[in-house]
């Protein structure tokens, strides 16, 4: 199966955009015109992580015609030197000063206001109305010339902008559910367009780290504690038949919380997936912070539960 890339964190290097997939050591330099110029892997260059609980989890600088990327958890770093042409060339390097850098890091949803020397500012919207999240882009020039671009379903993960034109990576998942494997988008805009970028070209089973093939069977032991608190929680609110079972012990585990609650004869249920494609932990529920009390007590359930008419509800 194909692994396209999943555009996360994006910056500019002089005339162009440098994009970052969201796990994975790849990068692509797209045009402000929206073509894939070129790409380039770190996978042989540093070690692959072996911690992914410090979140954010990547810090990206650029300057000029270099970006460097940053792993938070052991400070190791890769520097990025993009030609005029588009071409890009990864090195090993040292943690750079971050006087007259451009700064962002690794989010679920962000919003800001860019900036150019060369082309009036942009800003950049993630905004939720319940549990879905939408995306838009605000051009606005000398005060007269303003326009909105609606971006539609997801959040604004990183952006950019490089003269008149500003690139959005965007993560399309709702805030419930917890998508764990969502989709991605990249979006290249200027005043008088908007393109979504493909990377259907770019395949990165040759260029990405495998997953790791160590034993999941400890950290997951600890993890379940969360687990198993959370179904005592739902049964302080009433929820009843309350049970877990973990699936895919030996792959990438997925937790699964079945309940009924007294007001529904329907059986909800709730996915946990504790570790990423490389087999490392830090974006389970437990560690996002997602707990049933506070959900219940928002009525977060029952709008999840009310996006379809099936007997089983995902929340």
């Amino acid at each position: 199966m194909t692994r396209e890339l999943q555009p996360a964190l994006v910056c500019a290097v002089g005339d162009h955009f440098l994009v970052f997939d969201h796990t994975q050591p790849v990068a692509a330099v797209v045009s402000q015109q929206g073509q894939l110029l070129s790409s380039c892997s770190w996978s042989q260059l540093i070690p692959q992580p072996s911690d992914g609980t410090v979140w954010p989890r990547l810090i990206l600088r650029a300057r000029e015609h270099q970006a460097w990327l940053t792993r938070r958890a052991d400070r190791v770093t890769v520097r990025f030197d993009v030609s005029s042409d588009g071409n890009v060339h990864a090195t090993p390097d040292a943690v750079p000063s971050d006087d007259g850098m451009a700064i962002s890091q690794s989010r679920y949803a962000r919003s800001g206001r860019l900036s150019s020397s060369s082309g009036p500012p942009w800003t950049y919207h993630s905004v939720l109305d319940s549990l879905t999240w939408s995306a838009k882009l605000d051009y606005e020039a000398d005060g007269s010339d303003f326009r909105t671009y609606e971006l539609g379903e997801g959040a604004i993960t990183g952006a950019a902008q490089s003269s008149g034109t500003v690139a959005a990576c965007v993560r399309v998942a709702h805030k419930r559910p917890w998508v764990f494997r969502p989709t991605y988008r990249f979006i290249v805009a200027s005043r008088l367009m908007v393109r979504e970028v493909s990377f259907s070209s770019l395949d990165l089973n040759s260029l990405a780290w495998p997953a790791t093939s160590r034993g999941h069977e400890e950290e997951l032991l600890k993890y379940l504690s969360y687990t198993v608190s959370e179904c005592a929680s739902l049964s302080r609110s009433g929820a009843y038949n309350v049970e877990f079972q973990v699936d895919h012990v030996n792959t990438i585990p997925a937790i699964r919380t079945k309940f009924r609650m007294p007001d529904s004869d329907m059986l909800y249920v709730r996915v946990d997936q504790p570790f990423d494609e490389l087999g490392l932990r830090g974006g389970g529920l437990r560690d996002l912070s997602v707990f049933f009390e506070e959900d219940i007590a928002a009525g977060l359930l029952r709008k999840a539960a009310g996006r379809n008419q099936d007997s089983i509800k995902y929340v």
